[in-house]
């Protein structure tokens, strides 16, 4: 044979990743429902359908967050209910908009979209990279208006890891519980409850 016969190239259907393994990590360590959580919670999606922003109040904990995560072209949008939802990134990456209209209390909010600021010219992002940075571009601007909801804001340095990097959890973890100490520190009295 001289000539390999695996070169009939083809672009994937729906996504580079099947997400069936985060899928499973997400049925593992998020079992039960949103309704059943000690504290409030919610996550939104896109519906990539209907255009709209789903937000995710009620059923399987790991859908909710599954959806959430779902980035589009990365892995394969969720089917739930008929809707086809990818990370509600795409319409809003900050939704402190949809706390507040609940009028829920103070709000923490915190914003990572300084990382997708510029990058130095010769620095190579990996279609991973630049699938989740086009996904962040897209809504920086909805997270700067959606600031000023927020009755305090944490904001951690970009310490310059991509959002695939999970490797570098640990020093993410740490800077943004300093960030958090910081902000706290600066925050009013009447916030904290002192």
């Amino acid at each position: 044979m001289r000539r390999s016969p695996l070169t009939d190239y083809r672009l994937p259907r729906a996504s580079l990743l099947r997400g069936a393994r985060a899928r499973s990590l997400l049925d593992r360590t998020l079992p039960g429902s949103v309704e059943t959580l000690p504290l409030d919670f919610f996550a939104v999606s896109c519906d990539l359908v209907s255009g709209e922003l789903v937000v995710h109040r009620s059923g399987a904990l790991a859908e909710a967050v599954g959806a959430s995560i779902s980035i589009p072209g990365l892995v394969p949008p969720l089917a739930l209910d008929g809707r086809r939802l990818v990370d509600g990134g795409v319409l809003n990456n900050l939704p402190v908009d949809v706390m507040a209209a609940a009028g829920e209390g103070p709000i923490v909010a915190i914003d990572v979209t300084s990382r997708v600021g510029p990058r130095p010219d010769d620095a190579e992002l990996g279609l991973g990279e630049t699938l989740v940075r086009t996904l962040t571009l897209g809504s920086v601007d909805t997270a700067a208006a959606a600031q000023r909801y927020a009755d305090l804001v944490i904001t951690p340095r970009d310490l310059g890891a991509g959002m695939l990097e999970f490797h570098l959890l640990d020093e993410l973890r740490a800077e943004g519980r300093r960030a958090a100490r910081a902000a706290l520190a600066r925050a009013p009295a009447h916030l904290l409850g002192r």
